[in-house]
């Protein structure tokens, strides 16, 4: 308690090696209690303030020492010459040394494509994100994001993209964005994949968000979402001005849904509302609240 005491007398360490056995040096190890496929409600913050870092010695040997003790520890391991790779059900107790088997990196597959306009024109200076499947809705990536953008000729490049499902986001000024799920990444059975991605000139949906009494909500959370039974859809996110107007201007051509939420209100939603609506109105019903106070049950003054 006195700052020099610690409860815990532990120390957890490791090998980070590659797939010939040689050890890496500088790869960073993220101990967390929360690993980066963990499920969890759309767009909810999930809280890692809690996580610790670590940088493997020339040795390639890591060590983190007095830790909380906790049953079902990750490791994150990051190398930019390798792919991501996560350990779970890590147990660390309360005194003693805990030690990993060695990680074993490896190479991960390369995604690359080219980007073009509907002319078959390459579209310079996109930006492409490739997030987890866990990614949320509106602008939250996924916590193991990858971004780059695309060159003068159109073309990116991602490089040893871990394995699991992964979604390709690509944006770019003046054209609709596009997002591509479920593409699996499997690095013992595929190290090269192509995909390429056509953006066509973006329209917009624009419109206001009033609550009962025709009053604007600033700061609520707008999505529209394309209609689609592939895997390809547009989507884009604005949040409400003190107005309470929004604009929404990367979409492709079609019929959107729009998803309104805003804190205090129930969420609503429109369906089937096509680029080039400029006037739309969305009513938000405040949700049901409980208020009250808080005294002391001697002095009956308030807390």
């Amino acid at each position: 308690m006195d700052g020099e005491v610690s409860l815990y007398e532990n120390e957890l360490v490791g090998m980070v090696r590659s797939e010939g056995g040689e050890p890496i040096a500088g790869a960073t190890i993220t101990l967390s209690r929360r690993p980066l496929q963990a499920m969890a409600f759309v767009n909810d913050t999930i809280d890692r303030s809690g996580d610790i870092q670590s940088v493997t010695s020339s040795e390639g040997a890591f060590r983190f020492v007095r830790i909380e003790a906790y049953e079902n520890y990750t490791l994150i391991v990051d190398h930019p010459e390798y792919s991501r790779k996560e350990v779970g059900s890590v147990r660390v107790g309360v005194t003693g040394t805990f030690e990993e088997p060695p990680i074993t990196l490896t190479q991960g597959t390369r995604l690359s494509g080219l980007i073009t306009d509907s002319g078959g024109n390459p579209v310079p200076g996109a930006t492409v994100h490739l997030d987890g499947m866990l990614a949320g809705l509106g602008n939250k990536p996924s916590p193991d994001r990858m971004s780059t953008q695309s060159d003068n000729f159109g073309r990116y490049e991602f490089t040893n993209c871990p394995n699991g499902q992964r979604t390709l986001l690509v944006s770019a000024e003046g054209y609709g964005s596009v997002l591509i799920a479920g593409i699996r990444i499997h690095g013992k059975k595929t190290r090269e994949i192509e995909r390429n991605v056509t953006l066509e000139v973006a329209e917009m949906i624009c419109g206001r968000v009033i609550d009962s009494s025709n009053t604007p909500i600033q700061g609520a959370e707008v999505i529209a979402l394309s209609y689609s039974t592939g895997n390809t859809q547009c989507r884009d996110f604005i949040e409400t001005d003190a107005d309470g107007q929004f604009c929404l201007e990367r979409l492709n051509p079609g019929q959107y849904t729009i998803a309104v939420s805003a804190k205090g209100f129930r969420p609503e939603r429109a369906q089937r509302v096509a680029t080039g609506s400029t006037g739309l109105v969305l009513e938000l019903t405040p949700q049901a609240s409980v208020s009250g106070r808080v005294v002391s049950k001697i002095t009956g003054e308030p807390l």
